[in-house]
């Protein structure tokens, strides 16, 4: 299991490096499932499945709900 202190600059540099990635957190926080999260960046919903499955391996979060409470405190620290 990755450290949080780990993900979250994974996550920060990740955000940084790939607007579309960093859009589809935010449309999660906002609470957005994935369909409408595909539907408001006018792509698929396996394009938004990709981009997940990356930002999972890339930082080694395993759940939605961890994934989101990290890039909370992202957003939250204005890193992103």
């Amino acid at each position: 299991t990755v450290s949080l202190d780990l993900a979250k600059g994974m996550l920060e540099e990740l955000m940084a490096r790939s607007p579309v990635r960093r859009r589809i957190l935010i449309l999660m926080l906002q609470g957005q499932r994935r369909k409408e999260v595909a539907a408001a960046l006018n792509r698929s919903i396996h394009t938004v499945d990709d981009h997940l499955r990356a930002i999972y391996n890339t930082t080694g979060i395993r759940d939605r709900a961890m994934l989101l409470l990290i890039a909370q405190e992202v957003f939250a620290d204005g890193a992103a």
